[in-house]
C-alpha cells in the first residue's frame, strides 16, 4: 500500500491515482487536553505521530484514502511500528465507508452512530526497535465481507489507559508507522 517513499509535501497526498492514495491525518478524543499531530518524515519515512493523550480519552492518526478498496482477496494488514507510548494502549482500526462520516473528507455513508471501525485493540506496544506487526483481518471485531469490500482508511488510535486522571499528564506518543500493506 505504502510506505511513504512516495508522499507529496506539496499535495500532502501519499500513493499514486492510478492506485489507492490518500492522506494523512490526526485527531483527539473529548479531551481538550490530548493533542495529536501527524507528519511525514524520517529514515525510512513513515507517518510519525506525536502527541499527548489524557486519561480516559484517545488521539490518533492514519491514512485515508481517495477512493473506496476492496481487500477482499487478503487475509492479514502488516506495518513498521517504532517509538514509545507509555500509558496508552494502542489499537489498528479499518475505516469503511459505511461507518465514516458524510462529514469527513473524503466523506463516507454514516450519517449517525459512526466510527464503529472494525478493531484489534492493544494490536502493538511500540518500543525503541522496529517492529513488524502482522494481525490477520479475521482478528478485528465486525470483520464481514461486506466491510472488506469498503475500506476507506486506516487508524491507529491511542487510549490513555495507565493514568492518574487527576494529575493533567497525558501518555507521551512518539510512535511512526511504516510500511503499511495487506497481505494474502
Amino acid at each position: 500500500m505504502t510506505d511513504f517513499s512516495d508522499y507529496s509535501t506539496t499535495t500532502g497526498k501519499w500513493g499514486s491515482p492510478t492506485g489507492i492514495y490518500g492522506a494523512i491525518y490526526s485527531y483527539g478524543g473529548a479531551n481538550t487536553s490530548t493533542t495529536m499531530k501527524a507528519t511525514v518524515e524520517g529514515t525510512p519515512k513513515g507517518l510519525h505521530l506525536t502527541g499527548s493523550v489524557m486519561s480516559s480519552d484517545w488521539g490518533g492518526g492514519g491514512v485515508s484514502f481517495n477512493v473506496c478498496s476492496t481487500v477482499a482477496s487478503f487475509t492479514q494488514v502488516q506495518f513498521s511500528l517504532v517509538g514509545t507510548s507509555p500509558g496508552c494502549d494502542l489499537e489498528l482500526q479499518i475505516q469503511t465507508f459505511d461507518q465514516r462520516p458524510t462529514t469527513q473528507v473524503p466523506a463516507g455513508g454514516c450519517t449517525a452512530n459512526c466510527y464503529g471501525f472494525p478493531v484489534v485493540k492493544k494490536v502493538a506496544v511500540p518500543s525503541a526497535t522496529s517492529a513488524t506487526i502482522t494481525t490477520p483481518l479475521s482478528s478485528f471485531s465486525n470483520w464481514s465481507t461486506a466491510n472488506a469490500n469498503q475500506v476507506v482508511g486506516l487508524q491507529w488510535q491511542f487510549t490513555g489507559t495507565q493514568l492518574d486522571p487527576d494529575a493533567g499528564v497525558g501518555c507521551p506518543i512518539d510512535v511512526t508507522i511504516g510500511n503499511i500493506k495487506f497481505l494474502p
